[in-house]
């Protein structure tokens, strides 16, 4: 598999005559795998004007640049205008699962611990205090030590932040590049990768794309997730549905977290959602949406197309970390 850095970008209001000619040049392709009926969404108001991250700062360039993949795509602008909100329970087809939330989390983390030679492309949609943005990210896995994932950085503090990072395992250690001038990070043993996967709700919201493959050396950030929830006083559902997906049945189960009407009232929204699919009970969907009383919404929608292909090739180029990163005092920030 050869290095894709993808492309990250934020777009934010301008006028109708930008939004004509700049926004198709904005739109890149979206899959989404076992992800249900499409649904409609609202017209949003013009938002065109590009404002690209620092994060292009590839080691070697992608076999297609950035301006040639959205070109390609540009038909695909509707993406950009999706309602990245969760559904509420009981809509679109969902009903109460009989096995709980918990036992739906312990069941795809196992599966993400015992992942061997799969990759994957995920696209992320993301509205960040009201600017809209896109990424498509790579991923490799040969085994839990041996990986190459990238995923989309977004932080609202202490500046509004949407960078591309990739993660890399080596087979012994794991480091982060965050493809721009800072750099790789310091290396650690590739077991404490585990330890990402201690969750706190706000982190969440927009870290989850790392955050769920601590999975990968053990780490439960789902299990996590749930129990922070609950001791926050969150409601939690375990739903199941069935639907059709490109003319073939598909059943899915999802973890479904919300404040409750009251919270909401005094705190704003918070609402988190895990869809799986049933076949191998994988991670096809996450979505997060977080609005505080008076400001402006976050949002973040993950989705992922997996590859389980008998006997992929990798490069193994991709599983090198330059012996830079483990002397490096840097770490990345972005």
């Amino acid at each position: 598999m050869k290095r894709n850095y993808g492309v990250c970008r934020i777009v934010s209001e301008y006028n109708s005559t930008m939004r004509r000619f700049c926004l198709p040049l904005l739109a890149l392709s979206l899959v989404i795998v076992a992800c249900g009926k499409e649904e409609e969404a609202p017209a949003l108001p013009p938002t065109d004007k590009k404002i690209t991250s620092n994060a292009n700062a590839p080691q070697t360039p992608p076999t297609v640049s950035p301006q040639e993949s959205i070109e390609n795509v540009n038909n695909n602008l509707k993406t950009l205008q999706r309602d990245m909100t969760p559904p509420p329970p009981g809509t679109k087809d969902w009903k109460v699962a009989k096995t709980k939330a918990e036992g739906l989390a312990e069941v795809a983390e196992s599966r993400l611990a015992k992942l061997q030679g799969v990759s994957g492309e995920a696209t992320t949609l993301v509205v960040l205090e009201g600017k809209r943005g896109m990424s498509i990210a790579k991923l490799a896995i040969k085994d839990a030590d041996e990986f190459y994932i990238e995923y989309p950085k977004a932080r609202l503090q202490p500046r509004l932040t949407f960078e591309k990072e990739v993660l890399v395992g080596n087979g012994k250690e794991y480091a982060t590049n965050a493809l721009s001038t800072t750099g790789w990070s310091p290396t650690s043993p590739v077991a404490k990768l585990r330890n990402e996967g201690a969750v706190d709700l706000q982190k969440w919201i927009t870290e989850f794309p790392r955050m769920i493959f601590s999975s990968l050396q053990g780490g439960k950030p789902l299990t996590n997730l749930l129990a922070e929830a609950k001791a926050k006083g969150f409601k939690v559902f375990a739903e199941d549905r069935t639907v059709t997906a490109r003319g073939r049945v598909v059943k899915q189960h999802r973890i479904f977290i919300s404040r409750s009407p009251e919270e909401v009232k005094k705190k704003g929204k918070v609402e988190l959602e895990v869809v799986l699919d049933d076949l191998r009970m994988m991670p096809v969907t996450i979505r997060s949406s977080y609005q505080p009383l008076g400001k402006q919404p976050t949002n973040l929608q993950w989705s992922m197309r997996w590859n389980f292909a008998y006997a992929q090739k990798f490069n193994q180029n991709d599983f090198v970390i330059p012996k830079v990163a483990a002397k490096s005092t840097r770490t990345a920030k972005l």
